[in-house]
């Protein structure tokens, strides 16, 4: 079943993290407008830029590093070389980055953000924050 069509909510814990953030999903395909919406309302984000990571990860360091964003998503998956130059870009940054194993469902998106997400490793810069 489509993102859009995913009736799961993510837990309390989840948007207390994320309700009213900035966020980057970063992914080897392109963006699709419907699932980037259904993540976007699922997690309550203010806004949720999705790229294709070999398509823009030169500018994404000088924008991370600005406080474009409060927290990246990274979507595991085929994305040829530019994974290495996008991790760099993020630590760089100082944002925190969550790796989404495999699909990228509410379930999973929220799965990755409970498991990954460690407010004191990144305090100055934790979803929820501000």
């Amino acid at each position: 079943p489509s993102i859009a069509a995913d009736p799961s909510r993510p837990p309390a814990e989840v948007i207390a993290l994320t309700r009213g953030r900035r966020a980057l999903l970063a992914a080897g395909r392109g963006a699709r407008e419907e699932h980037r919406r259904a993540i976007a309302r699922a997690l309550e984000l203010a806004e949720l830029e999705w790229i294709a990571t070999p398509s823009r990860v030169r500018r994404l360091g000088a924008r991370t590093g600005r406080g474009a964003y409060d927290f990246l998503l990274f979507l595991a998956g085929p994305n040829g070389g530019s994974a290495e130059r996008f991790v760099r870009a993020c630590r760089d940054g100082g944002v925190p980055l969550i790796y989404i194993p495999g699909a990228y469902s509410i379930s999973s998106v929220s799965q990755a953000i409970v498991a990954q997400f460690d407010p004191r490793r990144h305090d100055d810069h934790a979803p929820g924050r501000g």
